[in-house]
Formats: C-alpha cells, structure tokens, sequence
C-alpha cells in the first residue's frame, strides 16, 4: 500500500501531455490516494506555489528522481490506488519535513 511520501509514476492528464510522470503521496487510504503531481519542467516552476526538489539535495537519491523536480502546488487529485503504476522511491529526512512545512 502506498503510504505518505512515496513517489510513484502515473498516467494523467497535464496540460497537454497524456505521458506517466511522477507524484507524491499525501494521503492514502484503502482504495484512493491523494497526490500531487511532478515536473521537471524547471522554466515553467512557480516560486511562490511549487516546491523543490533539487538533484543537490541530500535526500534526492532517495527520490528515484533522476533529475531536479517540482511539486505543483496549485492542485491535488485523487487516484484509485490501482493508478499507482510503479514505486519510485520516497521523501526523507530534511527534504520529507521541508515539503510538509510546504504543505502547511
């Protein structure tokens, strides 16, 4: 079962691309995760809304990330688990507790 801060990949539709890309778990029950979705589109990156994670980090490798990405803070969605394609890697230590402060 996926759990808070996982990464996985999945299928969903951003802006015009229909391609798997990453997410974070915020919540999972059951049945249903609450995510919000990756970039590594750094030009498009919003300072003030979306939160970083730099391939310099400490905790980075740990991701399965392999390059700088970016939560996109404007929106959560909800997967039924069986979206949840394949595990990445997870958030941990510092980078696990700045990205809740973010959320916050």
């Amino acid at each position: 079962m996926a759990r808070k801060h996982d990464l996985f990949l999945v299928r969903i539709r951003l802006r015009d691309s229909f391609d798997y890309r990453p997410c974070i778990i915020l919540h999972s029950s059951a049945q249903t995760s609450s995510v919000v979705l990756l970039s590594s589109a750094l030009g498009l990156r919003r300072d003030v809304y979306d939160f970083l994670i730099s391939s310099d980090d400490p905790d980075f490798a740990k991701t399965g990330l392999k390059k700088s990405s970016y939560a996109l803070g404007y929106q959560i969605h909800e997967m039924n688990n069986g979206e949840l394609k394949h595990k990445l890697g997870s958030l941990e230590g510092e980078l696990a507790e700045r990205f809740d402060k973010w959320l916050d």
